[in-house]
């Protein structure tokens, strides 16, 4: 049998050279190497002859980060440097119909009748990037107990891409239509994209007391777009960046000797053009796309206490109201439930077009994102009598409330609420 082989490797150096005005400079380099080969992933590992699906990966990247700090602390302390990245990425995958397939296809998907002995699907995608970005930080020390904090950072993120997708009968037949309608046909694709954002983030922390801080901030956030690797087909190749405000206020305190740790934060999260992952409507794997806007909001906490030594009790919950709010109106309907050819569910929103393809989202809730999380959990640890030793027993019960696991929120995809109870010793 062939077994999947992971090889990784890497390297880094680390230069730091102190500055006569209280201050260190550092230059941090590292290079990493990743190569994946899986034989066969997916059908053709079950005990069926079913399908064999070789994967292999291939990254190899290369860093850079010049950064200089403030030592010691004074009226103004700061961080800021230059970072660079580099990376050339691989992914090659082959997919076989082996003697053991045997579904039979309708009409609709390229039968009556199944995919031939020996169809193959060649896909090999190549992406570079190559990414740089100045940043820096100041925090303004008003007094002992209250600071200002602010920062900026530059992104320039820079890809490229080629997929291609190739079709072909190893066992000397014809390629079959359900596999080409699984599978698309064939297809190449080239495309180049530069992402530019401006992110900044601006605060103040005020000590009430030694080991008790409150605190606000204002962020932006970004993500880069990028390009879809598993299929040749999907419409758009390239998605769009994603881009986020958030606005945070908390406390974080321990107390009694640090025997005791509480921290509370209240926050808000809006996202515009969030990356979005969907399975494929035909082939296999997943597409990234830009699926509109959302609003996260909520509240969460978690506390920890060390009544005596050999105990520690811990705690923590969220409550986070999730919700599309915009721009979510071309998402594909979910037409399947309860059979094929339904109209949608009201989960999935009202049409947007003559052709009922496509579905208003907007004033949803998000996918895969449960109102309520929480655990509690307990830890017992002491010595082996007088030995060096130690034993413990320890036991988490943790929970979520119902969420969605599919996006376009097909009402079977509903997990209800649940809870789990792990114990170790």
């Amino acid at each position: 049998a062939a077994y999947d082989k992971t090889t990784m490797w890497g390297a880094s150096a680390s230069l730091s050279r102190e500055l006569p005005f209280d201050a260190t400079l550092t230059d941090l380099l590292a290079y990493n190497s990743y190569n994946d080969f899986a034989p066969n992933v997916g059908p053709g590992s079950l005990p069926l002859d079913i399908a064999t699906n070789m994967q292999r990966d291939n990254i190899k990247s290369t860093s850079n980060e010049l950064r200089i700090v403030s030592e010691g602390k004074h009226f103004i302390d700061y961080v800021a440097g230059l970072y660079y990245f580099h990376d050339d990425l691989q992914y090659a995958a082959q997919l076989t119909i082996d003697s053991g397939a045997n579904r039979n296809y309708p009409v609709a998907q390229g039968g009556p009748g199944g995919a031939h002995v020996g169809d193959q699907n060649n896909t090999s995608f190549h992406q570079g990037t190559t990414a740089w970005a100045p940043y820096t930080q100041v925090t303004m020390n008003l007094t002992d107990a209250l600071r200002l904090v602010g920062g900026l950072r530059y992104s320039h993120d820079r890809k490229s891409s080629s997929i291609t997708s190739t079709k072909v009968n190893i066992a000397g037949n014809t390629v079959s239509a359900p596999f080409t309608f699984t599978q698309g046909p064939n297809a190449a694709m080239t495309g180049r994209i530069t992402d530019k954002s401006l992110t900044w983030m601006y605060g103040a922390q005020y000590d009430i007391k030694p080991d008790v801080m409150v605190y606000a901030t204002a962020s932006s956030g970004f993500k880069d777009g990028g390009f879809n690797s598993r299929s040749a087909t999907v419409t758009p190749y390239a998605f769009d960046p994603e881009t986020s405000l958030n606005y945070e206020v908390g406390i974080k305190s321990t107390w009694f000797d640090n025997r005791l740790l509480v921290n509370l934060d209240v926050f808000r999260m809006l996202v515009k053009d969030y990356q979005q992952s969907t399975l494929l409507p035909i082939g296999t794997g997943f597409a990234i796309g830009n699926a509109g806007n959302f609003r996260n909001q909520g509240v969460e906490f978690d506390t920890q206490a060390q009544p005596i030594d050999e105990l520690t009790l811990n705690a923590s919950g969220s409550y986070i109201d999730s919700l599309i709010t915009g721009g979510a109106d071309h998402l594909t309907c979910d037409k399947t439930y309860p059979f094929q050819g339904s109209p949608p569910p009201a989960s999935s929103g009202p049409y947007t077009d003559a052709t009922h393809s496509y579905c208003n989202f907007n004033g949803l809730t998000l996918p895969y994102a449960p109102k309520w999380h929480w655990s509690i959990g307990g830890r017992w640890e002491q010595n082996w009598g007088t030995s060096q030793y130690s034993w413990f027993v320890a036991a988490e019960l943790s929970g979520q409330s119902s969420a969605y696991l599919d996006s376009s929120l097909d009402p079977r995809s509903l997990q209800k609420g649940y809870a789990l109870l792990s114990a170790s010793l």
